[in-house]
């Protein structure tokens, strides 16, 4: 057995734990996209920003991304105010609400799109590689299912 296939083996034999499994391959994705985007000039902590913007096509708060991202306040504040230096996303003050700043891509985050949306399709496909189309929509459902139940719990727990 090569050491490839010992390492593969340390993750198949482990105890049923969604949140181990989910969390290493959300470290996976992360060491394949980094050089990826940053080829793009983009870091990788901006992909979910860029991603959420791209999928909404509208203007948002700050505070919107952080809900609907599940994201630490001062991280996206650091991560915008990255992508703002690097020219793809504007932020300006709400004028309903002079204590918020909405944020979309700019110009030239418009002009990445189809380049980061390829990427993420590539990296989907890299990880679906040999699922039916059925398994591919079966996974991404039953990955739907558990971020909502996560999703009850916490909100249920902020309750209490």
């Amino acid at each position: 057995m090569t050491e490839k296939d010992k390492e593969l083996q340390l993750h198949k034999n482990r105890p049923v734990s969604f949140g181990y499994r989910v969390a290493v391959l959300a470290r996976l994705q992360a060491q394949i996209m980094t050089p990826r985007v940053e080829a793009l000039g983009l870091s990788y902590c901006g992909v979910p920003i860029m991603a959420e913007l791209y999928f909404l096509e509208r203007e948002v708060t700050q505070d919107e991304l952080v809900t609907r991202l599940l994201l630490d306040k001062a991280a996206v504040a650091r991560t915008l105010g990255d992508l703002e230096k690097r020219g793809l996303v504007r932020r300006r003050v709400n004028p309903d609400n002079r204590r918020q700043k909405l944020v979309a891509p700019s110009e030239e985050g418009w002009k990445l799109h189809e380049q980061l949306c390829s990427e993420l399709r590539s990296m989907s496909s890299v990880l679906a590689d040999g699922f039916t189309d059925d398994e591919r929509e079966l996974a991404l459902q039953l990955l739907d299912r558990m971020i909502i139940n996560g999703m009850r719990y916490k909100n249920a727990m902020q309750d209490v």
